[in-house]
């Protein structure tokens, strides 16, 4: 009756197909006995939905898990913390930690309260196709965000990132070897690309444009 019932009982390497529908709650893959699950979305645009509330974490969790496959979903409204005056927002569409080789594309994901697609201590991930709009729309959200020196040699690929308040995607103290290469950035808050504390990334044909910031990249 869940996404998260399925994932519970497949084994590694099963493939889950996912029938249109709403699905509430977070989505999690956790440890290497769920190592190659692929997680397919079996509908048209915006018809397999992971629909939050405002009081979940993340849409999709992957945790100390390799070789994933999540396709075809449209994330939205997710998060339990709201970017205040005081404070900023949690949540995020898609939270990648320790897990490598992990594919997480086709998926729409917006409304979130910080981050679409979050990336930590994670390498040889490939992100691509998504398309990532109205992160934090109050606060300073980011369409994509990678942190930690293991998220290395990660693919960013054909993304589209749009209206977030802080940038299309942020690289900050991050590995090297990670791909950015033919995303469009476009009317975001301040930066279409922030590269901070970061060496060895690849960054080529990408399209910026209406970003706040100076050249829309930083």
């Amino acid at each position: 009756r869940t996404i998260q019932e399925a994932i519970t009982q497949a084994t590694r390497g099963a493939t889950i197909l996912v029938c249109p529908g709403i699905y509430k709650a977070t989505v999690a893959i956790r440890g290497h006995d769920k190592d190659g699950i692929r997680l397919i979305a079996m509908g048209g645009q915006d018809e397999v939905v992971v629909q939050g509330s405002h009081t979940e974490g993340d849409g999709f969790r992957l945790e100390n898990v390799d070789s994933v496959v999540i396709r075809g979903f449209t994330v939205r409204e997710i998060g339990y913390v709201r970017t205040t005056a005081s404070q900023f927002g949690v949540g995020c569409g898609f939270h990648v930690q320790n897990a490598n080789y992990n594919t997480i594309e086709h998926n729409r994901i917006t409304k979130i309260d910080m981050m679409g697609i979050s990336v930590f201590s994670s390498a040889n991930n490939v992100i691509r196709y998504n398309f990532i709009s109205e992160i934090d729309r109050e606060g300073f959200g980011y369409g994509i965000y990678l942190d930690g020196v293991k998220s290395a040699k990660n693919f960013i690929f054909q993304n589209y990132a749009y209206q977030q308040p802080g940038a299309g995607i942020v690289l900050t103290n991050a590995g090297p070897g990670n791909v950015i290469l033919d995303n469009d950035f476009s009317n975001n808050g301040q930066w279409g690309i922030s590269h901070q504390n970061t060496e060895g990334t690849w960054i080529e044909g990408n399209r910026l444009s209406y970003n706040a910031g100076a050249w829309g990249c930083n």
